[in-house]
């Protein structure tokens, strides 16, 4: 096949490519690779092509040999000059005609060149903030717990494997988290101050990563779009003196749906005497701070439950299931992994062998302490090793003989989900939740598995589990 015919149609001064790129580990499995010559609006390209040995049941690829040498970022460029023009490599190609993979991925590749000189996806900068923030020299990884809102305030950061973790110093569930995920818990000598800030609606675009980041743009970023009351508030923080180091996180509103958090670790570039005062580096024009960008991967609870399900809605009800066998633990962790804070367990069953093979919790939980467990309680553990911020109440005891003690036990739940797997248990818990206007999920098994049932109870419409047997 000839390449440099195809690529000609678009690219000058074709040849055989051995620059910086080609020393990738990736270039090992180079079966070709070219470079030429492509000149736009005056500006012009080295452009590299690419492809590997399972051509054509891969698309080429195609890099921009001088992209650091241009002085501006151009959307869906990476910062080795690779151009993304498709959204995804999971495309179905048409692999007998290799030549049209060719000319049409050439076409698309530098269509997208075009439109980024022309700046007419100049959005898409703001959009994708997060990936072309981490292409700054010396980004520092980082995790980040805390929520993300509208409320300026201090909070707090330790060192834990090797990289720093950001949390509210005042939320017991991000500290479990913390120790749940790194299993080591924070100590007094470990917890260190940082500042949040959160901006307003704005039309920041991405610090350019083909410079050195500026304090400069820093204060015009954060000064320019946040409130009157955060702006009293930073001025209270900075009265604050002999600032030897200083980390401040932001929070930049991309969109509805998109908040790009990032963060500032402002350092002295050189030891000053204790006794001499520094301001902070945001309110002194003084040049003795240095700057190093960080990049925060969010491990908040609203991120997490809209990253996997999208859904917050659950995030503030109340569930309680009766019956955590082999139905009803699998509802459990499901339930656990939707989001909601509040379940309440209750079953004064123990867990048996008979029952590893079916049950969430298994063979592990089966004689912990040297004696038989609830199943409430080895699940209990179980949901929160896995979600540390669950709220979870267990009741060890007959379901029924609940509402002899408290009448009012599931009153604030906003469903109940009976997994008894047994009917005539289910036909008394009915007429007490349809009395009591409580939603309610029936389910159940078939004999040997053959089979499962779901019910749906809305107690202010006709039909209830006792239809079922018509009685």
């Amino acid at each position: 096949m000839n390449f440099i015919k195809i690529l000609s149609t678009r690219l000058s001064d074709i040849t055989i490519y051995n620059g910086e790129l080609s020393k990738q580990k990736n270039w090992e499995n180079s079966s070709v690779s070219l470079i030429g010559n492509y000149t736009f609006n005056k500006v012009s390209f080295r452009i590299v092509f690419y492809v590997d040995k399972k051509f054509p049941f891969s698309l080429p690829r195609y890099y921009i040999d001088n992209y650091l040498d241009l002085s501006n970022m151009l959307p869906h460029i990476e910062k080795n000059g690779f151009v993304c023009y498709t959204e995804s490599n999971n495309i179905l190609l048409d692999y007998s005609r290799p030549e049209e993979i060719v000319a049409e991925s050439l076409n698309r590749a530098l269509n997208l060149i075009e439109i980024g000189i022309k700046k007419l996806n100049k959005e898409d900068l703001r959009t994708e903030f997060l990936s072309y923030w981490m292409l700054l020299d010396g980004c520092i990884p980082a995790d980040s717990f805390i929520k993300v809102d509208n409320l300026i305030r201090t909070i707090g950061y330790t060192f834990l494997s090797d990289h720093f973790i950001f949390y509210d110093t005042n939320d017991s569930n991000e500290v479990a988290m913390i120790k749940a995920i790194y299993n080591n818990e924070i100590t007094k000598n470990q917890r260190f101050p940082a500042l949040y800030v959160p901006l307003r609606k704005n039309q920041i675009f991405p610090f350019n990563f083909k410079k050195k980041l500026s304090i400069s743009w820093i204060k015009d970023v954060i000064f320019h779009n946040i409130s009157s009351s955060s702006k009293h508030y930073l001025n209270n923080y900075f009265k604050r003196i002999n600032f030897r180091q200083s980390i401040v996180l932001v929070s930049i509103p991309v969109s509805e749906s998109n908040i790009a958090l990032i963060g500032f670790w402002f350092k002295r570039k050189t030891a000053i005497p204790h006794y001499k005062n520094t301001a902070h580096p945001l309110k002194t024009n003084m040049s003795n701070f240095i700057v190093e960008p960080i990049s925060l991967k969010r491990y908040d609870q609203d991120f997490l439950i809209e990253r996997t399900s999208r859904e917050t809605l659950y995030r503030d009800q109340c569930v309680a299931i009766v019956g955590l066998g082999s139905v009803g633990s699998k509802v459990a962790m499901e339930v656990s992994r939707l989001g909601v804070k509040r379940i309440k367990m209750i079953d004064d069953d123990f867990l048996d062998i008979d029952n590893i093979y079916r049950h969430e919790a298994g063979a592990s939980s089966l004689f912990k302490g040297g004696s038989s467990q609830l199943k409430i309680d080895v699940l209990e553990e179980k949901i929160l090793r896995d979600f540390p911020d669950a709220d979870i109440e267990c009741e060890g005891i007959n379901v029924l003989n609940i509402f002899n003690e408290r009448p009012d036990y599931f009153d604030d739940c906003d469903c109940v989900i009976v997994c008894v797997g047994d009917t005539m248990t289910s036909l008394k818990l009915n007429q007490i939740f349809k009395k009591r206007n409580i939603t309610c999920i029936y389910g159940w098994l078939d004999p040997y598995g053959i089979g499962g049932h779901l019910l749906v109870i809305n107690p202010f419409l006709r039909g209830c589990y006792q239809c079922l047997y018509c009685i």
